[in-house]
């Protein structure tokens, strides 16, 4: 009977990928399943706290709106602690990831309008970013009221350990799923937004 001899490099790196893969998977796995737990004894607390006080008691639904809530909450948390760690605002590095994801320059107005940032905040990251030397204005061609933003040497480092490091995550982790549940998960997620936006456009038109 042979032994698994580990004198290939290659066998040895396979097998370190692996485990190292199925570590990653695992400890994923238990974080999801510790929120889950968590979000349900927070639940059953609650639930207990109401009914001792006769209101009604929350349902399943409540439990998946929390679990929601938590998971744009863990996003904005890593998306937050890629701008601290190179010591930007997150108005800065939303800017940076709008310029990555397009290929034409874009303006302030641009900007804002894509990423559904006010314009002065956007204007106010813009400045202090073109004082750090990460970007510089230009005035476009066919109209020199707007000036573009691009980015510099400096600029270009910045965005390659920031927003390209957002959006190559981002892109890898939307392709681990299958064509079906790409489409769902868009879908769903469309309905969502829709759905949000003509509650709020109801609200309006009752004031």
């Amino acid at each position: 009977m042979r032994t698994l001899s580990f004198q290939s490099p290659l066998i040895a790196f396979r097998l370190y990928f692996f485990f190292a893969a199925m570590s990653t998977v695992f400890f994923a796995f238990r974080r999801n399943c510790l929120t889950i737990i968590r979000n349900h004894i927070i639940m059953h607390k609650n639930n207990m706290k109401s009914y001792k006080k006769g209101e009604p008691m929350k349902d399943e639904k409540d439990l998946q709106y929390a679990s929601l809530n938590q998971m744009y909450n863990e996003l904005d948390e890593m998306y937050h602690a890629v701008a601290v760690a190179h010591k930007i605002s997150d108005c800065a590095l939303w800017i940076l990831y709008c310029v990555r994801e397009t290929s034409a320059p874009l303006t302030q107005s641009e900007i804002a309008d894509a990423m559904f940032i006010n314009r002065q905040s956007v204007n106010s990251a813009l400045r202090k970013m073109e004082e750090e030397g990460y970007i510089v204005l230009r005035t476009k061609e066919d109209n020199r009221k707007n000036k573009c933003i691009l980015l510099t040497e400096k600029g270009e480092r910045l965005a390659s350990v920031t927003a390209d490091l957002i959006l190559r995550n981002e892109r890898a982790a939307f392709e681990r799923f299958e064509k079906g549940e790409r489409a769902a998960f868009v879908a769903l997620n469309r309905r969502y937004v829709d759905a949000v936006k003509e509650l709020f456009k109801q609200e309006r038109g009752k004031g």
